[in-house]
Protein backbone atom coordinates (compact mmCIF):
# COMPACT_ATOMS: atom_id res chain seq x y z
CA UNK A 1 0.00 0.00 0.00
CA UNK A 2 2.65 2.17 0.99
CA UNK A 3 3.40 2.56 -2.74
CA UNK A 4 -0.28 3.18 -3.82
CA UNK A 5 -1.76 7.10 -4.57
CA UNK A 6 -4.90 7.45 -2.32
CA UNK A 7 -8.00 8.98 -4.46
CA UNK A 8 -9.90 10.80 -2.09
CA UNK A 9 -13.38 11.82 -3.67
CA UNK A 10 -17.33 12.51 -3.34
CA UNK A 11 -19.93 10.25 -4.65
CA UNK A 12 -20.81 13.28 -7.33
CA UNK A 13 -17.28 12.95 -8.55
CA UNK A 14 -16.95 9.09 -8.64
CA UNK A 15 -17.00 8.94 -12.84
CA UNK A 16 -13.99 11.50 -12.90
CA UNK A 17 -11.88 9.92 -9.59
CA UNK A 18 -12.18 6.45 -11.79
CA UNK A 19 -10.70 8.39 -15.21
CA UNK A 20 -8.13 9.13 -12.28
CA UNK A 21 -7.30 6.21 -11.56
CA UNK A 22 -7.56 4.65 -14.64
CA UNK A 23 -4.95 7.48 -16.29
CA UNK A 24 -2.50 7.03 -13.34
CA UNK A 25 -2.92 2.96 -13.24
CA UNK A 26 -2.45 3.69 -17.13
CA UNK A 27 1.26 4.41 -16.66
CA UNK A 28 1.63 1.73 -13.86
CA UNK A 29 1.19 4.22 -10.69
CA UNK A 30 -0.70 2.17 -8.60
CA UNK A 31 -4.50 3.40 -7.14
CA UNK A 32 -6.24 2.95 -3.85
CA UNK A 33 -9.87 4.52 -4.66
CA UNK A 34 -13.01 3.28 -2.09
CA UNK A 35 -15.40 2.00 -4.47
CA UNK A 36 -12.99 -0.76 -5.40
CA UNK A 37 -10.69 -1.43 -2.26
CA UNK A 38 -13.33 -0.94 0.59
CA UNK A 39 -14.14 -4.80 0.75
CA UNK A 40 -18.03 -5.72 1.43
CA UNK A 41 -18.43 -6.31 4.95
CA UNK A 42 -15.55 -4.26 6.23
CA UNK A 43 -15.59 -0.92 8.11
CA UNK A 44 -15.68 1.54 5.91
CA UNK A 45 -14.15 4.51 7.85
CA UNK A 46 -12.05 2.25 9.10
CA UNK A 47 -10.78 0.93 5.72
CA UNK A 48 -10.31 4.21 4.66
CA UNK A 49 -8.50 5.40 7.41
CA UNK A 50 -5.90 2.62 7.29
CA UNK A 51 -5.09 3.51 3.35
CA UNK A 52 -4.44 6.83 4.58
CA UNK A 53 -2.53 6.12 7.50
CA UNK A 54 -0.42 3.86 4.79
CA UNK A 55 -0.23 5.89 1.38
CA UNK A 56 2.35 8.41 0.37
CA UNK A 57 0.58 10.09 -1.69
CA UNK A 58 -2.71 11.49 -1.44
CA UNK A 59 -5.42 13.04 -4.33
CA UNK A 60 -7.84 15.31 -3.74
CA UNK A 61 -10.42 15.77 -6.44
CA UNK A 62 -11.94 18.85 -5.19
CA UNK A 63 -14.94 20.30 -6.96
CA UNK A 64 -17.63 22.07 -6.08
CA UNK A 65 -19.16 18.81 -4.85
CA UNK A 66 -16.61 18.48 -2.48
CA UNK A 67 -15.90 21.71 -1.31
CA UNK A 68 -19.71 22.31 -0.24
CA UNK A 69 -21.07 18.87 0.93
CA UNK A 70 -18.40 16.56 1.86
CA UNK A 71 -17.52 15.56 5.44
CA UNK A 72 -15.19 12.50 3.82
CA UNK A 73 -13.53 14.66 2.00
CA UNK A 74 -12.35 17.30 5.07
CA UNK A 75 -11.75 14.26 7.30
CA UNK A 76 -9.41 12.89 4.98
CA UNK A 77 -7.57 16.62 4.28
CA UNK A 78 -7.42 16.37 8.20
CA UNK A 79 -5.81 13.21 8.38
CA UNK A 80 -3.37 14.00 5.76
CA UNK A 81 -1.97 16.72 7.80
CA UNK A 82 -1.46 14.75 10.94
Amino acid sequence: MADQVFISYVHEDKTLAHRVRDGLEAHSIPCWIASRNVKTGTDWSASIMDAVDQCQVMLFILSRNSNSASKEVLRDRMNSIT
